[in-house]
Parts: structure tokens; C-alpha cells; sequence
């Protein structure tokens, strides 16, 4: 579906005429959509891609936000000059720093590693207590938050990294846009777009489209798990997070305070 068919369809289950809304515009609906597409997005991690880093000499900390305006979370990082040889894991034999069970250690002929180990700062101190200043090629790497990358190494010259990162959705805009999430995911964009307009009026309105929050959670949750099983399946240090979908009708059910006043929350 494109970005008029979503609009559409969410005005026809808010009972608006898509040619001649009265309460609700097309506007609104629009920016419900987009704001769905980013919240599932997120949730998800399902959109990922992966971009030239380089590294300057002398710099431990970057901002990856200034060079990935779309960032959401660093997945994997990893040189350029990559290569294909490496010892296959033993299982029972676990080795520091080694390949995991089913998987390959990657090497280079000069003995590094072209995938940066993940770690975190007391890590980086605990095996170096001068880690902070120390040049070198960097060998772990940390992410902070959304934007702050660091490395347990100073650079000494200017390497090139390869960072693979969940990043947020190209809003729509135009009519013929069309949502980047899965095909089959479309439908709970209406879904959460019907919801949360709802919150406006309030009172049974809102008590009555609550159901369709728990739709676009569930498939929230299905999407998530099988990106999980891929970021597995690829070795990522990081996965989509567990989500429980609670029974949002029967929540309002049992706490009506929570619904708001229709007057008290007539938005404009």
C-alpha cells in the first residue's frame, strides 16, 4: 500500500469521508502513519544498512549521528579489507576473543580480526589500564546510547570501518510513497494511525479502538522475533528487545480513570 491508500483507510475507520474530512484531515492521518512506520521501526529493528565509517587519527570518540541522521542502533562494525579465512569453533572449547560455537573466526593475514569486538568502558580498563590515549588499531568497540561510538584504541592511521546499524524509516510524504517496513506489516500502521488519533475524543471512542494498540503490538512482536533469529543467524551484537502486548480493552475495563475526559482532551 502507498501512502494514500493508508490515509484512506484510516480515515474510513474513523467514519471521515477521505474526499471531505470534517474532523480529522488528511494531515493528521499522514502524520499518525509516519509516526507508526518510526515506533515499529524501532521496536523492530527490522531496517538495517550498512555504510562506510572512517576513522581519524587520534579520535576515540565520534558522534554517529552527524554522519547517520537515521541511526537507531549500531549492529555490527567491522573493517573494510575483510577477509575469509579463520579456525571454525570447537564446541566445549571456548576460547577469549575466539569464534563462538557454529561459528568462524574471521582473520586477517597480519592476525587481526577485521570484526571489531563489542565491549563496554570497564571492559576496555579492565584489560588495558591505559586503554584511553593508547594508539593503535582499535579491536572492540562501544556504543553509547544512539549516537556516541568509542573504541578501546586510539587510531593510528586512517582505517575505514563498515558499520551496520538499524536506521529509522524515509518518512512518507508523498501519495504514491509507499511504508519501507514489510508488505505485510502495512496494515498495523492503520491499526496504531487509528488509535492514537482516537485520543483526542476520548471517552467510549477511544475505550473502543484501544484493541487496535494490542494488533499493532502483536505484530510488532512477530516482526521482532524473526529479526531476532536473523540477527542471530548473522552474529549482530545486538536484537530487537522482548515485548510483551498487554490487553489494552481490558486494562480500560478495569481502570476507566485512565481513559480521558473527552473535554479535558479535545486537542486541537
Amino acid at each position: 500500500m502507498n501512502a494514500a491508500d493508508l490515509k484512506t483507510r484510516t480515515l474510513e475507520r474513523l467514519g471521515q469521508d477521505p474526499a471531505a474530512p470534517v474532523f480529522y484531515t488528511a494531515m493528521d492521518a499522514l502524520a499518525a502513519l509516519n509516526l507508526a512506520q518510526r515506533i515499529f521501526a524501532f521496536l523492530t529493528l527490522c531496517l538495517e544498512v550498512r555504510r562506510q565509517f572512517r576513522l581519524t587519527p587520534g579520535n576515540q570518540w565520534y558522534a554517529l549521528q552527524k554522519s547517520f541522521s537515521d541511526l537507531i542502533l549500531v549492529l555490527r562494525c567491522e573493517w573494510q579489507n575483510d577477509a575469509t579465512i579463520g579456525n571454525d569453533a570447537i564446541i566445549g572449547d571456548p576460547q577469549f576473543g575466539g569464534a563462538g560455537f557454529n561459528d568462524q573466526q574471521v582473520t586477517t593475514s597480519t592476525t587481526t580480526t577485521p570484526k571489531l569486538q563489542p565491549g563496554t568502558l570497564a571492559q576496555f580498563a579492565a584489560m588495558d589500564s591505559g586503554w584511553y590515549g593508547r594508539a593503535g588499531r582499535p579491536l572492540r568497540y562501544h556504543a553509547i546510547g544512539f549516537s556516541l561510538l568509542v573504541f578501546d584504541l586510539q587510531p593510528d592511521d586512517q582505517y575505514t570501518a563498515l558499520i551496520t546499524y538499524a536506521r529509522m524509516p524515509v518518512a512518507l510524504v508523498k501519495d504514491s510513497d509507499e511504508p519501507e517496513i514489510p508488505d505485510s506489516d502495512h496494515q498495523c500502521l492503520i491499526d496504531f494511525a487509528v488509535a492514537w488519533l482516537r485520543v483526542r475524543e476520548g471517552g467510549q471512542e477511544l475505550a473502543a479502538d484501544a484493541p487496535n494498540l494490542s494488533l499493532f503490538l502483536d505484530a510488532v512482536k512477530r516482526r521482532a522475533a524473526q529479526v531476532r533469529a536473523r540477527s542471530l543467524a548473522q552474529r549482530y551484537d545486538h536484537a530487537p528487545p522482548e515485548i510483551e502486548a498487554p490487553d489494552l480493552s481490558r486494562l480500560l475495563r478495569k481502570r476507566p480513570d485512565l481513559i480521558p475526559n473527552r473535554k479535558e482532551n479535545a486537542w486541537t
